[in-house]
Formats: structure tokens, C-alpha cells, sequence
């Protein structure tokens, strides 16, 4: 299980976090204030970005502009030429924060609104009102649920209201989708029957459970995950069973394991781990991009469009979205898959997926698409099209996109002098500078290590690409480091609230005990 936080690191932690801010602040203060003094200089020469020719100008709603995928998708619409209107939760992710989220301060947004966090009955409804009401003032066209892991269905729900009291088309898949997608057992059910190839997985509500699917498989390898949000045992990647039974006893006991708490015992499949995100329109993918993966994934590479393991992963999901809401299902799914590197080097005409988890939501994968805005704004605006392929006859519709109709991430040597590779420059000078330093000064680690990862994190800052900064939108980047996060560590230092880990990507904060 993750090691508990004590009292010390969490004053450390936070302390350290915000004397970084503080440090870091008049360079990036400078660097925000050049942007936006040249930016206001171009406004007398350059015009504003406008709709395609013979393509209407859309108002688009996008939510989450607390994420760096929902601020990378409102920016998407806008440098498309649609009006964007920005929409984010009342609360913080970590808490109840009255700073606003670093999305509000784009330059793509035309307004920005918050709503209800739909956390009670009472939220619920709220919150539905809400969306409604913004949508029917701003006069939508579509809304883009960017949700978090406790909104997807909340956002599902609320698509029946929308879509009944408005014009505008939401861009998400029905609520029992959603549930079936999200829950690991029941995708792997889903998997099975589109006759695609799965680990092993158990749903338990108890303990005892646990101990039968070791007896009924005592030379298979098994990892436990609880199937409700859970903070705390989300990074354990503790395998079952241990070298001796005593030591399994042990962990097995130490689960909160229960009707009301239920955990899957999945198969642990040794190989590399790899994501994908496809935006799917009525059962036709339209965009797709795939990427190596990891637990807490901050850093994205994209794969080839044409390699075999990006060709496999497309077609695993053209083969399960025709199997779901009648082949006609809309919305935007991740996968995250594992890969038998041995199996992958010997046949790579032939890779072997075994599919783990999807996320039947945006994933940050998404920024990827960072130099594409006008092919990944047309790739969702496909819903407001006329639907040529209604089902007849009771057949399944939505016929494959050609890949030529598919927009993706081009090769490498296509373009190897633009920057393909996206990381979060204030997590990496944590990760990569601040941690090694402080290691080094504890005597943790020699010289050369510490010199290794600092150099590394140059190597980023010089080749890579920010996923949140840029240049004629530079606000976002400055709030995120300097006014969102530091309020938060102040509000963790001030509440005694602890946490394990940061998302940068997300602006979620993992609870710790």
C-alpha cells in the first residue's frame, strides 16, 4: 500500500511547492507580460481566426477548462473560428477553493461560466439547471463534456435534458454506456463478447472472494483495484500472491473489500503499458491518436498513425464502438492496453492487445492534437451533420471511416522538426530538479545522477513542448503556477488536509493518510 504522509513531509511539501512559485514568479511574470504586449501589438494587423469558408461560424460549450485537455480543446474551437464558451465546476478539484481555475483566463473564451458541482441530489439538479440555462443564453450548438472521473455519468444523465429542452447536441455517450465502460468488469464483459481478447477479471465484494480466484488460478499472477474512486489504493500495484501465504494474508486483509465498496482482481499481464483516445461520431471514428502509457501518465509521445501497434489499437476500438448503443454511439473514449514486448518484437504485423480499462471520457492524450485545432474541431462538429447512415432494417449502422477520413498524429519523419513530445515544465522541475537537488544535498544520490536528470529536464525544456503554455494565450500557464496551485498548497497547509501526488495535467490532487 502507498506509505502515509507524515506530518513533516506535509509541511515540507507544501512549503517548498510554494516558495518554488515564488521564486520562479518574476520570470514568469516577465515572460507572461512580453506575450500579452506583443499579442495586443498584432491586434492591429492580424484578424481574428474566422469559420472555414462555406462552414457556419458554431458557439461551442466546452467544460473542464480546469484541465489541460479542456483548455487544449476550447483553444482547438476557437483557432477554428467558433465561438467557445468555457464552463468549470464550482469547487476544486482538492478543495473548496474560491480560486477560479486557470482555464477562465483564456484567450479562446468568449465567456466563462460556473456551475454546481454535482456531488447530492440537490447539486444534481442544480447543475442540470445550470447547463441548461447557459445553453440556452449562449444559444449552443454543442456542448464537449470534458468530464472528470466523477462527472462522466453525471454529464451522460443530463444529455437526455439538454438535447430535449434545446438545440444544442451533447457530445457524450448515454449513462448505462458510460457505467459499463468505466467499471473494469463490466468493460471486460463487453470486450469478450465483441470477441476480443481480455485478461483475466474477477468482480469481489468480499475478501474471502479474493482468496477463490487464487485457488481457482494458483499459478496466475493477479493485482486488486477497487472499482469506486479511491485515491489511496489507486497507485498499488501490489501483485497477488505474495512469496508466501502469510505476506498475501496480510495484504489481502489490509483491503477495505465489501458490497459497498467492490474491487476486480484482473490478471497481471507483464508488458508495456500504451493509451489511446479516438473521437467517435455515430459509430465512425474521426480522430484517433495513440501513445506510450504509464499509472499517472505526464509525459505524451505519439505513435505513428501508420505504425502496426497504432493500426491495432484503431482497430480494436472501430470493432467494439460498432458493438455499443446500436453501433451509433457518439462521444470521446480512451483505452489503455498492454503489450507483450517480446510477442511485439517477434510479430509486429500482428501485436496482441489485452485491453485493461477505458475511460469513456476525454483523455489528455488529446493535446496531442495541439497543432492540428481545425482538424480536431471538424472531427466533432461531425455530430451537427446530417446522419446519412441511420440504421435500416434493423442493421447495425456507422460504417468505418476510410483512414484516409481520419485525422491523427503524422509520423515522425514526416515532420521531425516540429515538436511532437508534450510535458508539463513546472511538474518536471520538481521531478527533475528540485528532487534530485534536494536528494543530492541528503546525500540520497552522487553527483553524476544529479547532473543526469538535470540535464534532462534542459533537454525537455529546449525539445519539448509545453502542454499548457502558449504564446498568444499565456495567462492560463501563469495562473496554473502561480495563483491556482500555491492557494491550493496554502489551503493544504491551512486545513491539515494531506496528499501523495499532483496531476498537473488534471489539476487533481491525490488525497493521502
Amino acid at each position: 500500500m502507498p506509505t502515509p504522509t507524515t506530518f513533516t513531509q506535509h509541511i515540507f511539501k507544501n512549503i517548498s511547492l510554494i516558495a518554488l512559485s515564488i521564486l520562479f514568479l518574476p520570470l514568469d511574470a516577465f515572460i507572461t507580460a512580453t506575450c500579452l504586449l506583443w499579442n495586443f501589438s498584432q491586434r492591429f494587423s492580424d484578424p481574428p481566426p474566422a469559420a472555414p469558408r462555406n462552414e457556419p461560424r458554431r458557439t461551442v460549450v466546452v467544460s473542464s477548462l480546469c484541465m489541460a485537455k479542456g483548455l487544449l480543446i476550447a483553444r482547438s474551437f476557437h483557432l477554428a473560428g467558433h465561438k467557445v464558451i468555457g464552463v468549470d465546476f464550482d469547487t476544486a478539484h482538492y478543495a473548496h477553493s474560491p480560486v477560479i481555475s486557470s482555464g477562465a483566463f483564456s484567450a479562446a473564451l468568449a465567456r466563462y461560466y460556473r456551475v454546481a458541482t454535482p456531488r447530492t441530489d440537490e447539486s444534481r439538479a442544480k447543475y442540470a439547471t445550470d447547463m441548461v440555462d447557459i445553453i440556452k443564453k449562449e444559444g449552443a450548438d454543442l456542448w464537449i463534456c470534458v468530464s472528470g472521473v466523477a462527472s462522466t455519468t453525471e454529464d451522460a444523465l443530463i444529455k437526455a435534458t439538454v438535447e430535449r429542452e434545446t438545440k444544442c447536441k451533447v457530445f457524450q455517450p448515454d449513462p448505462e454506456t458510460c457505467d459499463q465502460l468505466h467499471e473494469k468488469h463490466e468493460f471486460i464483459r463487453l470486450v469478450k463478447e465483441a470477441g476480443l481478447r481480455t485478461p483475466l477479471t474477477t468482480l469481489v465484494t468480499s475478501r474471502e472472494e479474493v482468496y477463490e480466484v487464487l485457488q481457482q488460478h494458483p499459478s496466475t499472477q493477479f493485482i486488486v483495484k477497487c472499482v469506486e474512486l479511491d485515491d489511496v489504493s489507486r497507485s498499488d500495484m501490489t501483485q497477488i500472491p505474495q512469496p508466501t501465504p502469510e505476506k498475501t494474508e496480510k495484504f489481502i486483509n489490509s483491503l477495505d473489500i465489501s458490497p459497498n465498496k467492490r474491487w476486480v482482481v484482473q490478471e497481471f499481464i507483464h508488458g508495456d503499458e500504451y493509451c489511446c483516445h479516438a473521437v467517435i461520431v455515430r459509430g465512425i471514428v474521426h480522430a484517433f491518436v495513440a501513445c506510450p502509457s504509464s499509472e499517472m501518465l505526464m509525459h505524451y509521445k505519439p505513435l505513428p498513425a501508420d505504425c502496426s501497434l497504432s493500426r491495432a489499437m484503431l482497430a480494436f476500438v472501430r470493432k467494439l464502438v460498432k458493438t455499443l448503443e446500436g453501433g451509433q454511439l457518439t462521444g470521446q473514449l480512451s483505452f489503455d492496453f498492454l503489450i507483450d514486448p517480446m510477442e511485439a518484437k517477434k510479430k509486429p504485423e500482428s501485436v496482441k492487445l489485452f485491453p485493461i480499462e477505458c475511460n469513456p471520457r476525454t483523455h489528455t492524450a488529446v493535446i496531442l492534437f495541439k497543432d492540428q485545432p481545425q482538424q480536431l474541431a471538424n472531427a466533432h462538429l461531425k455530430l451537427l451533420e446530417k446522419d446519412d447512415h441511420a440504421p435500416k432494417d434493423g442493421k447495425i449502422a456507422g460504417v468505418p471511416a476510410k483512414e484516409t477520413d481520419i485525422i491523427g498524429v503524422a509520423a515522425p519523419h514526416v515532420d521531425r522538426f516540429t515538436k511532437k513530445d508534450y510535458y508539463w515544465i513546472g511538474h518536471d522541475l520538481v521531478t527533475d530538479v528540485a528532487i534530485p537537488v534536494s536528494d543530492f544535498l541528503m546525500m540520497k544520490i552522487g553527483v553524476y545522477e544529479c547532473l543526469r536528470q538535470v540535464s534532462w529536464y534542459a533537454v525537455k525544456v529546449l525539445t519539448w513542448k509545453d502542454a499548457t503554455f502558449e504564446f498568444w494565450d499565456p495567462l492560463p500557464w501563469f495562473w496554473l503556477y502561480h495563483v491556482y496551485y500555491p492557494w491550493m498548497f496554502v489551503t493544504s497547509l491551512l486545513t491539515g488536509k494531506r496528499w501523495s501526488r499532483v496531476n498537473t495535467s488534471t489539476t487533481r490532487v491525490f488525497e493521502s493518510y
